[in-house]
């Protein structure tokens, strides 16, 4: 059985990493000869058997990662088959052996959402795709983009959902995980989870949760949080009703705030997959989100589905969530069974099939 490698330069905590390292684990647990090589920036990374760091170094100090790892791709050597879970990880031009590439969303091509800059480095990294051996796309809507704005054969691409792992996350006391985080029994707790980007929509959801009418609601948001929101909130007279939470936090605490909200709202403009949908779902939690992008294939008939653009309707919609327990308890179950339906170990078990395709044995 080939050696594989699979190329990571996230954190675990991150969306890539918490792609690439559910999958890694769950390909060794299949069986599968695969290591990490893993590229870090500076940060703590703990040290796992089968992982192989990196250190990084960045040349262009005033651009951001992903422009950097366009500059600066060591290579593991000695592996018949490599897998890039960041398209920025491979170079099209120079390698020989069998390539795997998975492609989370076509974001820095949209000018929406990206700089000149972005998009000419994401063009140009991307522009071999065809050459490679195979490209897992993680969503549907992620592999029409490519076929339709990038011109790639329809049948080198495989969709292959990410997963979400119901070890962690899973359902549990809400009153316990109030009384941990210090939240009131009678707040009705409205989550927000992303970084405060433009295509997150996080203003949006403030814009919609400054119209609820009910002064027990409140807005929770884990991420970092511009002074452009900071303002907003001060404009709207949310301080009172609104927590921000900057930086990350531990699988442990997310689960907590999963368990402690009332309801997850998730109005992102774009995703190619959205995996915090999943999460809340199987933390018990309701769930509000766009209907654009791939989130309705992420969440099915289990979400209240709204236009992120529309704040009343995003209000609305909260409020039903907020007031009305039937609706409540509804999507609580029906986000259980959709939950359900989303494993990394499927994901592991499609990701070897793309390997094989590859010519992997």
């Amino acid at each position: 059985m080939g050696s594989i490698c699979l190329l990571n330069d996230w954190h675990p905590a991150a969306g890539i990493g918490r792609y690439a390292y559910s999958l890694w684990r769950e390909l060794r647990r299949l069986g599968a000869p695969a290591e990490m090589a893993r590229y870090t920036y500076g940060e703590p990374t703990p040290p796992l058997d089968g992982q192989r760091l990196f250190p990084a170094r960045v040349r262009l100090p005033v651009l951001n990662r992903t422009v950097n790892n366009f500059f600066f791709r060591p290579r593991p050597r000695g592996y018949d088959l490599y897998h890039a879970a960041n398209p920025f990880l491979l170079s099209f031009n120079s390698w020989h052996q069998r390539r795997v590439l998975t492609i989370h969303d076509l974001i820095p091509l949209d000018p929406r959402w990206s700089t000149p800059l972005h998009r000419r480095v994401f063009r140009r990294t991307i522009r071999g795709i065809e050459r490679l051996e195979r490209v897992i796309a993680v969503s549907a809507y992620v592999k029409h983009r490519l076929v339709d704005a990038l011109g790639v054969r329809e049948d080198a691409v495989d969709v292959t959902h990410e997963g979400v792992d119901l070890a962690i996350f899973s359902p549990g006391s809400k009153a316990e995980a109030r009384r941990t985080l210090g939240w009131e029994p009678e707040e009705r707790i409205v989550l927000h989870l992303a970084g405060d980007e433009p295509r997150k929509n996080l203003q949006g959801a403030l814009r919609a949760f400054a119209k609820l009418k009910d002064a027990r609601a409140r807005f929770v948001h884990l991420g970092k949080t511009s002074r452009q929101t900071r303002r907003l909130i001060e404009s709207m007279r949310l301080a009172d009703r609104v927590r921000l939470i900057d930086g990350s936090v531990s699988d442990e605490e997310l689960v907590l705030h999963y368990r402690a909200a009332d309801a997850f709202c998730y109005p992102s403009f774009e995703e190619g997959f959205g995996l915090p949908v999943l999460e809340a779902m199987a933390c018990g939690t309701p769930v509000l989100c766009a209907d654009a992008s791939s989130l309705p294939e992420v969440a099915g008939d289990a979400a209240l589905l709204v236009n992120p653009d529309d704040h009343d309707a995003l209000a609305q919609g909260l409020a039903r969530i907020l007031e009305d327990d039937r609706t409540a308890r509804r999507l609580r179950a029906a986000g259980l069974r959709r939950a359900q339906e989303f494993s990394w170990r499927a994901c592991a078990a499609k990701t070897l099939e793309s390997y094989r395709k590859a010519g992997w044995t």
